[in-house]
């Protein structure tokens, strides 16, 4: 049996780290914060137009702290909603949007899929996260 959240093959490592600094955050829905996974929404206008569609592994600056991330780049199907880049904070807590973060990006895990219920959707992001501490913190598998 294989752990349930070691990286497959399908996990596309970035021959470099693709990085955003000082993008802008804009208000979202809250509609993570309601389903136990809190994001913070980057300004699209900042993302260049050429950045594919997907989850990705990735560490977030706020100010001196640097913090793992879960980030979804794309259509958001599974509730019928438009483009975003939103970013989970992994183990972490915010109580106030920064003005701004800078993200490095390090791995792309998956396409973005649309998912039949709420549960299922969770239970993908949860996967998702368990995915990408092991892709940033490898010693630790």
């Amino acid at each position: 049996m294989t752990h349930p959240t070691k990286p497959s093959a399908s996990i596309e490592q970035l021959p470099e780290p693709i990085i955003f600094r000082d993008v802008p955050t804009v208000t979202g829905s809250a509609r993570g914060r309601t389903l136990g996974v809190p994001t913070i929404n980057l300004d699209l206008r900042a993302i260049p137009a050429n950045m594919k569609h997907g989850v990705y592994a990735c560490f977030v600056e706020i100010g001196d702290r640097s913090y793992d991330g879960a980030m979804s780049f794309g259509p958001r199907p599974s509730v019928s909603e438009g483009i975003a880049m939103e970013i989970h904070l992994i183990d972490e807590q915010r109580k106030s949007l920064p003005p701004t973060v800078t993200v490095r990006i390090v791995a792309r895990i998956r396409d973005i899929r649309k998912f039949k219920t709420t549960a299922a959707l969770v239970a993908q992001i949860q996967q998702d996260i368990g995915m990408i501490r092991d892709i940033l913190h490898p010693e630790s598998m």
